[in-house]
């Protein structure tokens, strides 16, 4: 067994990192331990664990409203499908002030935040994404720093190996998400910071004095600013969904004939509101006495993030014994998706080579 992603609900101010769901409790949303798919003793079970879900409304009224009604049914949900809440991790956004005193959650205040970090997108009050570039560009020009800093000349590391590190390692950096915060860039200030990378990252390439100009330096290395890079990148990415509303105007009327329809291709084709896999509630006590009765070979990881540690582990067991256990740390900027993929990819990895396989 292995965890998997959760549900979320959605639209606007949102409380982060909470079980919840849309307008009440239903309990085909609910994770749960399940049973396997096949009736064969060969078969995989799995489990599903609730983290990171979201209570999203249109309005600060109708969040209220909302919150008073599911605020108990969302504890009682929590303890009768076996999770625990931690106040300490939960956060609600909003760009306006809800006029109460705190939401409450299990009789503890939840704070308020000016931004949450999910999937690696930082989200503020008022979907501007400003904080977001703002931390990229800084992220990245750091990056570039310390690699300035390890010496380019000893790392035999010339004008041509120095861009593609910047094309390779940092560009792709930036450009995490950048279909959803592209926007941002219609602000010519933050267009101008993310700029300030590709211009330092062109100045270190051709060794120009720290007084050149970031337009000068850009057209001596004959790369594109990082402002026009992003959004070609989000372009491209968007016309692959078939999103891009800037596409369908320029193409015109004859868009809609066969030659010039956009391929569009689903970026998540089986989302988790249509889990291919069937799910079944269970009390508590019967699916802890489910996942204790198989006795088949398991392997178990789980990946997690908190505060500036990430990592995760697996367990692998076989005939009720415990055949192998690691565990491992990753960069404090991962992502808990990216820890929760590492872990599965050690376990692969570590089972394609073993002897209990």
């Amino acid at each position: 067994p292995s965890t998997d992603d959760k549900p979320s609900t959605d639209d606007k101010p949102s409380t982060d990192d909470k079980p919840s769901t849309d307008d009440k409790p239903s309990t085909d949303d609910k994770p749960s331990h399940d049973k396997p798919s096949h009736d064969t003793t060969d078969c995989i079970a799995y489990q599903l664990y609730a983290i990171h879900l979201v209570l999203t409304t249109k309005g600060v009224r109708e969040f209220r409203e909302r919150w008073l009604q599911i605020e108990t049914r969302i504890s009682d949900w929590s303890r009768a499908s076996g999770l625990s809440l931690n106040p300490s991790k939960c956060y609600y956004l909003s760009p306006a002030k809800l006029q109460v005193r705190a939401l409450m959650i299990d009789g503890k205040a939840i704070s308020r935040a000016k931004t949450v970090t999910i999937l690696g997108l930082v989200i503020d009050q008022r979907l501007l994404f400003k904080e977001h570039v703002k931390r990229k560009a800084a992220q990245a020009r750091s990056r570039l720093g310390q690699l300035h800093a390890l010496g380019w000349e000893r790392a035999g590391l010339d004008t041509k190996r120095i861009l593609k590190t910047y094309q390779l390692a940092v560009v792709p950096f930036m450009a995490h998400a950048v279909s959803v915060w592209v926007g941002a860039l219609e602000d010519e200030k933050l267009a101008r910071v993310l700029d300030s990378v590709s211009g330092l990252a062109a100045r270190i390439s051709v060794r120009a004095p720290r007084t050149a100009s970031h337009a000068a330096c850009q057209a001596m290395a004959g790369i594109c600013p990082a402002s026009i890079q992003l959004r070609m990148l989000a372009g491209r990415c968007r016309a692959t969904t078939g999103t891009s509303s800037d596409l369908i105007a320029a193409l015109g009327p004859e868009a809609a004939e066969p030659a010039w329809r956009v391929d569009r291709r689903e970026p998540h084709p089986l989302p988790p509101w249509r889990s291919s896999l069937p799910a079944s509630i269970r009390p508590r006590e019967e699916a802890i006495k489910l996942a204790s009765a198989y006795r088949g070979p398991a392997i178990y990881t789980d990946g997690s993030k908190f505060g500036d540690s990430a990592g995760g582990a697996f367990l692998a067991v076989k005939e009720g014994e415990v055949v192998e256990r690691q565990a491992f740390k990753l960069e404090r900027f991962a992502t808990i998706h990216q820890c929760e993929l590492e872990a599965i990819r050690r376990a692969l990895r570590w089972l394609s080579c073993s002897a209990h396989r």
